[in-house]
């Protein structure tokens, strides 16, 4: 026997809802980081021509985590080098930082 329609409830979605999508896209971002790292050193992405318009999306994508590895503090830096470092070829990720941080200086405003 098929529900009142006058008993369905289109309550609209609340604020421990909207809160809990808040947490799940700031992780999820957090965590897309070093796969991210990954993509830009993998092996087929420095054979293409494509490679820096990767690294610059990445750079871009991703500023405030760059900026917080270079120019936060140690137990917020050294963490994200470790994580974009567990996906990338070579150190702790502080050649990454570099790369990106080479990025942004280049593609800043000159006055």
């Amino acid at each position: 026997m098929p529900e009142d329609p006058a008993r369905i409830s289109r309550k609209k979605p609340g604020v421990a809802f909207w809160a809990t999508m808040v947490v799940v896209a700031l992780v999820g971002y957090a965590l897309s980081f070093g796969p991210a790292c990954w993509l830009i050193e993998s092996p087929l992405q420095c054979m293409t021509n494509g490679r820096a318009v990767a690294i610059e999306a990445v750079a871009s994508i991703y500023q405030p985590l760059v900026a917080l590895s270079v120019d936060g503090p140690k137990y917020i830096s050294k963490p994200i080098c470790w994580y974009a470092g567990c996906f990338s070829e070579g150190d702790d990720g502080r050649h990454l930082m570099a790369i990106f941080l080479e990025i942004e200086e280049f593609s800043r405003p000159r006055y």
